[in-house]
């Protein structure tokens, strides 16, 4: 067995010690609030915010189900990932929303993940006689995957839980499948589909364990394929009954690109282009794990430009790559630990590195998470073999220049980790920090300008207030140059323009901008009622409302506001009867707009027809005093005095209770 040497005191502190290290790097990270996609699991999920009771939908509807407010989520092949987002509504259920207690989960799952690695390394690279036991490659790969500063986005955003709850539970997986082997006790198999399941729950991205799984127990152990096959099959069950309820809920997985830069950023390359630039991310990862500086929460487009299979880049990448693979293919008979892991790393890294799936973005660093277990393993296996050369200089000790060596390493990534934490304290400080680093992206150019005008609205001081909303502008303008199709950077820049100046003209350009782009922008429109809704010009205001239905002609609400705006302003009965009556063709359940349509024939003296439409708006809201006097205005008219009393009087009690209220 893999046992290094000394007592379970000597294993105990080591354990110990595995565990308190990231509670020491991450620290910093408590005291932050939510950022980035926390609120799309956490504080503007609605099933998350039902705690308890929202954990049966969080199971069996997509994930982004509860904050989209929609079953039917307009994202190509959905998102099911539920266990961990449930564990966020647990939480809010015992705790409310609590961001330091959910970042202080995060850092505890991080470091019980840590003790978890070291045992899965520990039963699988063997001890090696004579060889220092702090030395060995379970230890210092498992700190120094620990220390990658790439792992910030995973642990110090709460989002990231699900990255570190399907590492765990797949590790656990491997575990049980390689202690089957040692002991062939068969409720080892049980655990390890109950665990790799598990981890499907918290992310899809452990389907991978469903190879590197088996591929562990042909490197380390010595087993017929008989044995490989039963060891197999709880990951291959655990994986079919993920996909056959993956499918049932979101209907599969995803099969078309996004129609949008944003949530497509190979949409406007060209089959060489998208794959050269595939081919350069992964380079860029590598770049990353050995010099993880600078970080970004943003790899959307053009943070990386696209390129061509000339960039010396893209071939570098590709020579690395195939030699790897080569070297790992060739290796496989003598199933050397290297070959191990460069296969683990390929594998992690396929799935998210758009070759086959389109993730939305160019690349994220929480995609390494897994992956970097292999360039751990990888990096401490290589710098211990060169080491162990013959020809390596014996100046020094060797245990001594391998622990100073190691210590660098570490305390390099330490402190790299601790220093990227700061960015994270919350939605300001990451977007401001970071648009410095990705200031080609239109997504990082749009959330510094986003939240800058966010400060702006909430200022009262003048001067600050407009030095807030031309920086804002200035990142939003930017965004735009990026990418002249992304409407929320138009929504964004109507609204602080207005915020401005109170440019209502100019304002309402931009707003135009944003939904001849995305017609369905609904806050475009609530923030285009809020501008022109103090607009002096009533024959400008008409114009422009009218401009709105070239876009979307199905908008009952814009014919609502002009039968508004053409009977109350402009004495224009017909015109207003014409624009009510088209409200309520296209939504018969818009009361305002019967309401409307009540008042102007009241105003033309057509008494009857006014109480007919009032009718319908009764029927909406029985308890709408506007409601109860327009009828009873009109019944007065009709002659019906005893009616129109109790209409006047029903609706005076439910003024008063509303004031009671």
């Amino acid at each position: 067995m893999n046992i290094p040497p000394g007592n379970s005191r000597s294993l105990l502190w080591l354990q110990a010690a595995i565990f308190i290290f990231p509670l020491l790097i991450y620290s910093n990270t408590i005291g932050h609030d939510y950022a980035l996609d926390d609120a799309m699991v956490i504080t503007q999920n609605e099933y998350t915010q039902k705690g308890f009771s929202g954990l049966k939908e969080l199971f069996t509807e997509d994930s982004f189900a509860g904050f989209y407010h929609d079953k039917k989520v307009d994202l190509p092949g959905g998102r099911y990932r539920p266990l961990s987002i449930a564990t966020f509504a647990v939480e809010f259920a015992l705790f409310g929303l609590n961001p330091h207690l959910s970042h202080l989960i995060n850092i505890l799952l991080y470091a019980f993940t840590g003790i978890i690695l070291y045992h899965t390394l520990r039963l699988l690279f063997r001890y090696k006689n004579g060889s220092p036991f702090l030395l060995s490659i379970p230890v210092l790969a498992t700190f120094i995957f620990l220390a990658h500063p790439l792992h910030t986005e995973a642990v110090a955003n709460i989002k990231g839980r699900d990255e570190i709850l399907s590492l765990l539970f797949s590790l656990l997986a491997l575990i049980s499948a390689v202690r089957y082997t040692d002991k062939r006790q068969w409720p080892l198999l049980i655990l390890c589909f109950a665990f790799l399941f598990l981890g499907l729950l918290s992310k899809e991205n452990a389907i991978t364990f469903m190879f590197i799984l088996p591929l562990a127990v042909f490197f380390f152990r010595e087993v017929p394929v008989r044995q490989l096959v039963i060891v197999s099959a709880p990951a291959i069950a655990a994986s079919l009954l993920y996909f056959l309820i993956r499918i049932s809920i979101t209907g599969g997985f995803q099969v078309s690109a996004a129609h949008e830069l944003m949530n497509n950023p190979f949409i406007y390359a060209s089959v060489n282009q998208k794959y050269a630039t595939i081919v350069l991310t992964l380079g860029i990862y590598l770049k990353l794990l050995f010099w993880p500086h600078p970080l970004t929460f943003d790899y959307y487009p053009y943070h990386i430009e696209l390129t061509g299979w000339h960039d010396a880049g893209v071939i570098t990448t590709l020579a690395v790559y195939l030699v790897l693979i080569f070297y790992a293919i060739s290796a496989i008979r003598s199933k050397k630990p290297a070959a191990f892991s460069i296969l683990f790393f390929v594998i992690s890294l396929l799935p998210v590195s758009n070759l086959f799936i389109n993730m939305g973005t160019f690349m994220n660093e929480r995609f390494t998470y897994q992956a970097s277990v292999a360039f751990a393993t990888g990096l401490t296996g290589f710098i211990l073999g060169v080491m162990d050369m013959k020809g390596f200089p014996k100046l020094l000790k060797k245990q001594t220049v391998r622990a100073m060596l190691f210590s660098v390493v570490i305390l390099s990534f330490s402190t790299l980790t601790f220093a990227r934490n700061f960015a994270w304290k919350n939605d300001y400080t990451l977007f401001l920090t970071d648009v410095k680093t990705s200031s080609n992206s239109a997504k990082s150019n749009c959330a510094a300008g986003g939240v800058l005008l966010d400060k702006a609205i909430a200022m009262s001081e003048e001067g600050p207030k407009k030095e807030y909303l031309e920086q804002s502008i200035r990142y939003l303008t930017q965004a735009t140059v990026i990418d002249p199709t992304y409407s929320d950077v138009w929504r964004k820049l109507g609204r602080a323009s207005f915020e401005l100046n109170h440019n209502v003209p100019a304002s309402f350009r931009y707003y135009y901008t944003a939904l001849s782009i995305n017609p369905g922008d609904e806050m475009a429109y609530s923030n285009i009622h809020f501008i022109l809704s103090g607009y002096d010009s009533i024959d400008r205001k008409i114009k422009l409302y009218e401009e709105l239905l070239k876009i979307n002609p199905k908008r009952s609400e814009i014919y609502g506001q002009l039968g508004l705006l053409h009977g109350k302003e402009k004495k224009d009965y017909p015109a207003s009867i014409a624009c009510f009556k088209e409200a309520v063709r296209l939504n018969p359940s818009y009361k305002e707009a019967y309401k409307g349509l009540g008042a102007a024939y009241q105003m033309t003296g057509e008494y009857t027809e006014s109480l007919h439409w009032l009718e319908y708006a009764l029927k909406l809201d029985t308890m709408d005093a506007g409601t109860y006097k327009l009828m009873g205005n009109s019944m007065l008219k009709t002659g019906n005095r005893e009616k129109a009393e109790l209409l006047f009087s029903r609706a005076d009690q439910l003024k008063k209770n509303s004031r009671q209220n």
